[in-house]
């Protein structure tokens, strides 16, 4: 594959069409579209890209820009000189995310490219919902993960509080419906000793015959540049007709790039809550005595 100075590539649309029909081929899944495509795992499938050594190709193929002086940071830019290769490359790991999806085996050959995978989080290619599946119930590989991967996610939630990288957390938390308790004291210390502005604060106030829970992010604002709060009862009651649902639904549902400041505040804080559910699982007494004993969490 040849690299020209803009970034783009020589044969993109083959690759792109050739990309498409294995991850459509990946799934059984009436959605056409490769980058939602999200059913049943084809096991036949899974075992014939193994047998052909697929990972090798693709990796080799997700490398070959970078070993040619392309930056991952230039990608997560909405540059459109890079369009051709964002494409080819979100792909790619999509591709690599159906080959993993329930198989373990596959999962343990990719562990040597978890590496790589890391170094293109944030990119908006599609890598963390890779990485999530590539460990997702794995316990041999939630087994050998370790601290500085947890930080790294701390790192990504400073630069941009995004509910995908509380969900790669909290699906590391347990494996086969049993507690993975070396990730929880390892996410436990990250978060709540070290990085406690992560944290939604919650607060309670009564008045006019009516208790009010209000949410804030820190370092979220309003318009006036003081502390954004929300009244959590705002996205309960209203209806999204052009949708057929409620607003809250609406808002865990839809695109994350389309929602405001404040559904970005609301989705964010439900994926923590859930979180704190997989960090508390198996009766953990560490993490349970601090979201029981500290003040801004909402279960005071």
């Amino acid at each position: 594959m040849a690299f020209n100075a803009l970034g783009t590539v020589r044969y993109h649309q083959s690759v792109v069409d050739t990309l498409t029909k294995l991850v459509l081929n990946s799934t059984f899944d009436e959605d056409l579209d490769p980058l939602s495509r999200d059913g049943a795992p084809n096991r036949l499938m899974q075992k014939l890209l193994r047998e052909l050594q697929a990972t090798e190709t693709i990796f080799r193929m997700i490398r070959a820009p970078f070993a040619r002086g392309i930056q991952p940071n230039w990608l997560s830019k909405s540059d459109r000189r890079f369009k051709q290769l964002n494409d080819i490359l979100t792909l790619a790991y999509r591709l690599i995310k159906k080959m993993t999806k329930g198989s373990e085996r596959n999962a343990l050959a990719l562990q040597k490219h978890v590496t790589t995978i890391r170094r293109h989080l944030g990119c908006g290619l599609s890598c963390t919902t890779t990485l999530k599946e590539i460990f997702v119930d794995k316990r041999k590989l939630l087994a050998r993960i370790e601290k500085d991967l947890i930080f790294q996610f701390m790192d990504l939630l400073q630069n941009e509080k995004h509910p995908r990288y509380i969900d790669f957390l909290l699906s590391i938390c347990t494996a086969g419906g049993a507690p993975m308790h070396a990730i929880q004291d390892m996410i436990g210390s990250a978060l709540l000793e070290h990085n406690t502005r992560l944290l939604p604060i919650c607060r309670v106030s009564e008045g006019n015959g009516r208790i009010t829970l209000e949410i804030h992010v820190p370092g979220q604002c309003d318009e006036l540049g003081a502390d954004l709060w929300i009244d959590l009862a705002d996205f309960g009651d209203q209806h999204m007709q052009t949708e057929n649902c409620d607003y809250l639904s609406h808002v865990m549902q839809a695109p994350f790039s389309e929602l405001d400041t404040r559904e970005r505040v609301v989705r964010y804080f439900v994926h923590c809550i859930q979180l704190y559910g997989k960090l508390c699982f198996g009766r953990h007494q560490g993490n349970l005595k601090y979201f029981l004993m500290t003040p801004d969490m909402p279960f005071r």
